[in-house]
């Protein structure tokens, strides 16, 4: 820079201090200014005047002004308004921040710790896999993740589902009385539901998944869970889009799980001997548990009738009973059981309700015998299975524990 530049330059930034300094001469502020001069990043009070109104006007703080100004500066080339003076306010420079604070490179986004999922002119969504990152994209928002100095709630929740901020770029922040702005942003949690069951099933595993398969929950930024109804109302014709971006990377996801996680613990042949021995031993184990419940079910059919023959039995006992007192009431001499029935005219049908035939007896007792037996087997190839699932998931760390399962990385 020459002389005749350099001049000119500390002209133009005494002009502007001065300008400022005489517009804002009420408040006898002139230290604040000097301050707020020394903190002008451009280094020729460019954006001294608007600084100053900032403090003077609207009561922002020294240190919110620095900080704004700073950012601005830096990051000038992802505000859609390049002067910093068409910012009327603070709140409009705020909104204005946070939209340009998204307009970040994938290497950007990897090094905070966040995933760019979808995004479209209206919506973004990002996948947040840090606390960090999830307490920045989800700011001004009351979700329990996005608290600064609470990172165990994130650590907690991502174990087993990831979450994605649908952030809308047009509708700004929440204000009271602004129903639709509590939808600026939208967290969807999205869990697999009971995929380490299908650890066996690459297939099964990855479509576990699915929309379908996933138990998927919303919130919107005051934190109020909403139905997927109530989100595609304010998403509108992006929803599905969104939806579906998600479903594909959350089974992308189940398949990079599956392929390293998974399949290469395959290359021990002791697993896979393992794996047709509890297939083989499994199906066993369900003949004989179907042939144990039929079993069962037959028995318990011939036990109710021989608990229909005790009842009758109870019956003739209870009316004999009855009998004997009457007959010792009137001090008369109390004839037999069969004497009584007899004059009753009910000995044969006492006979034939209360004595059961040898035959039903007999086959109670042999059916009881088979029962025990089969129960006694089924009970053994449990143990077998057991064993075997133990020593599969010793040799493979344990994959069929959900805890190996995170969605956190």
């Amino acid at each position: 820079m020459g002389i005749k530049e350099i001049i000119l330059e500390e002209l133009l930034f005494e002009g502007r201090l001065e300008t400022v300094k005489n517009k804002y001469a009420q408040y006898d502020g002139d230290e604040v200014i000097d301050h707020l001069s020394s903190n002008d990043p451009s280094g020729n009070n460019k954006y001294l005047s608007w600084m100053a109104k900032m403090f003077f006007e609207f009561n922002v703080g020294l240190n919110s002004i620095t900080d704004a100004i700073n950012y601005f500066h830096n990051n000038v080339h992802k505000f859609d308004q390049k002067d910093i003076n068409q910012f009327r306010n603070f709140r409009d420079f705020e909104i204005a921040r946070e939209n340009a604070s998204l307009k970040k490179s994938k290497k950007e986004l990897k090094e905070e710790g966040a995933e760019k999922i979808f995004e479209n002119e209206r919506y973004l969504v990002i996948r947040p896999k840090t606390h960090a990152a999830s307490c920045q994209y989800g700011s001004n928002t009351r979700w329990c993740i996005t608290m600064r100095d609470y990172a165990n709630y994130f650590n907690s929740y991502t174990n087993q589902s990831s979450f994605f901020f649908v952030i809308d770029k047009v509708r700004q922040e929440p204000e009271p009385g602004f129903a639709r702005r509590r939808y600026y942003k939208i967290a969807i949690q999205w869990q697999p539901r009971s995929n380490y069951a299908y650890l066996n099933h690459k297939d099964s595993f990855i479509e576990s998944a699915s929309k379908r398969n996933s138990y998927i929950f919303y919130w919107n930024s005051s934190d109020l869970n909403v139905t997927e109804k109530t989100f595609r109302k304010y998403v509108g014709n992006d929803a599905e889009p969104i939806l579906n971006t998600i479903e594909t990377y959350m089974k992308n996801l189940h398949t990079k799980f599956y392929e390293q996680e998974f399949e290469n613990q395959k290359t021990n042949p002791r697993v896979k001997e393992l794996e047709k021995e509890i297939n083989d031993l499994t199906n066993v184990y369900n003949i004989l548990y179907r042939r144990n419940q039929s079993i069962f079910n037959a028995r318990r059919r011939i036990m109710s009738r021989l608990r229909a023959f005790n009842k009758s039995a109870k019956y003739y006992s209870d009316m004999l009973t009855r009998v004997r007192r009457s007959f010792l009431r009137l001090g008369k001499e109390v004839p037999d059981n069969e004497t009584i029935l007899k004059s009753l005219g009910l000995l044969d049908a006492f006979n034939e309700a209360t004595r059961p035939s040898e035959d039903l007896t007999s086959k109670f007792d042999r059916i009881t015998e088979v029962w025990e037996l089969t129960k006694r087997r089924v009970h053994t190839v449990n143990r077998e299975l057991s064993a075997l699932r133990s020593e599969l998931e010793s040799l493979t760390g344990g994959r069929n524990n959900r805890k190996n399962i995170k969605y956190r990385e």
